[in-house]
């Protein structure tokens, strides 16, 4: 056999078995296709947050948020206050810990709150962001950084902290609201 014609003929063979490799799908099966994982069906509705003053950030939450207060619970054996904050949408736990610490004092060099693993900001979604904004200034609440919209003009957003550096991002999802609403936008969109 001419040696260019073994080469092809080894090239096409290691191909054809290469391809023909079962595909192992996230969930560990193994198929010839892969497909999504099922995910929950779930909507997020809990938040828990440790806080330097509970009656502080019990207030900024009720204020900004519209919670009520559904629970208070104090565990003086364990040094800790706890609200629970509640509308028909969501939860937010706030723990008071004496035996806490700020990010500040552990991690006193940390440039960045996405330099460390976990949760380092939360979002809500609301109808319109200019209407949060104003209520917010009538709340005395100054944003952090500048209103962002996305380039394609879907989404707006707004970033606030709470008492204790905790920051929540507020989105107005705009390509939602145009299609939900048949809006002018929506409109204009589909006009010729």
């Amino acid at each position: 056999m001419p040696r260019p014609f073994l080469l092809c003929l080894i090239l096409v063979v290691t191909f054809a078995c290469v391809s023909a490799q079962p595909v192992v799908e996230p969930s560990g099966h193994v198929g010839a296709e892969p497909t999504q994982p099922r995910a929950l069906d779930a909507t997020p509705f809990f938040t828990a947050l440790s806080v330097s003053n509970i009656e502080v950030s019990s207030r900024w939450y009720q204020a900004v948020f519209g919670l009520q207060v559904a629970r208070t619970i104090d565990a003086p054996e364990y040094g800790a206050r706890v609200h629970l904050l509640a509308n028909r949408n969501s939860l937010i736990e706030l723990i008071e810990d004496s035996g806490a610490a700020t990010r500040e004092a552990l991690l006193p060099d940390l440039e960045r709150r996405t330099h460390i693993h976990g949760f380092f900001k939360a979002g809500v979604q609301v109808p319109s962001l200019d209407a949060a904004i104003a209520t917010l200034e009538d709340l005395e609440i100054e944003l952090r950084g500048r209103v962002i919209t996305e380039d394609d003009g879907s989404m707006r957003s707004a970033q606030i902290e709470d008492p204790d550096g905790n920051v929540w991002q507020i989105f107005e999802d705009l390509a939602y609201q145009d299609q939900s609403d048949g809006s002018e936008a929506n409109n204009d969109k589909n006009s010729p």
